[in-house]
C-alpha cells in the first residue's frame, strides 16, 4: 500500500472534488483512471480517519459534496438492484409460463392421441372394472 504525505492526500482529495457533479467530467491531468482513483480516495480516506487527520480548509468544504454524490450513487445503485430483483421475478414467471406451453404442447404430438376413440374408451372401460374388482 502506498503511504501518502498529508498534503499528497489532501491533493487528490481537492481533485476528486473538482470533477463536475452531473457529467463527471475531470479535468485532462488526470493522474489516475476513474476505477483506481475511487478507490484511492476511499484508502486515502480510511488513512486519514486511522491516523486522526482533520481536513484542511482547502478540503473540508469538499467533504459535503462527496458525501452527497456517493449517497447519490449508492441509491442509484440500489434503485437498479430494485428493478433487477422486479426483472428476474419478471422472467422467473415467463420461464414457468413458457415451461408449461413447451409441456402442452408435447401433448399434443403424444402417441396416445392418434388412437381412435373407441379403443380408449374400451381400455378405460376394462381398466375402472379392474380397479374396482
Amino acid at each position: 500500500m502506498q503511504v501518502l504525505c498529508k498534503s499528497e492526500v489532501e491533493r487528490k482529495l481537492i481533485f476528486e472534488m473538482s470533477k463536475c457533479s452531473r457529467c463527471g467530467f475531470k479535468p485532462a491531468d488526470s493522474p489516475v483512471p476513474d476505477s483506481q482513483q475511487q478507490s484511492a480516495w476511499n484508502l486515502d480516506v480510511l488513512e486519514l480517519i486511522r491516523s486522526g487527520h482533520t481536513p484542511s480548509s482547502a478540503v473540508a468544504p469538499s467533504i459535503p459534496g462527496r458525501v452527497a454524490a456517493l449517497e447519490a450513487r449508492y441509491q442509484a445503485m440500489k434503485d437498479d438492484l430494485t428493478s433487477l430483483v422486479v426483472l428476474v421475478a419478471q422472467l422467473r414467471a415467463e420461464m414457468e409460463s413458457t415451461e408449461s406451453e413447451i409441456e402442452q404442447t408435447k401433448s399434443l404430438a403424444a402417441p396416445i392421441r392418434s388412437l381412435p376413440r373407441e379403443i380408449l374408451l374400451h381400455i378405460f372401460f376394462f381398466v375402472d372394472i379392474f380397479s374396482n374388482a
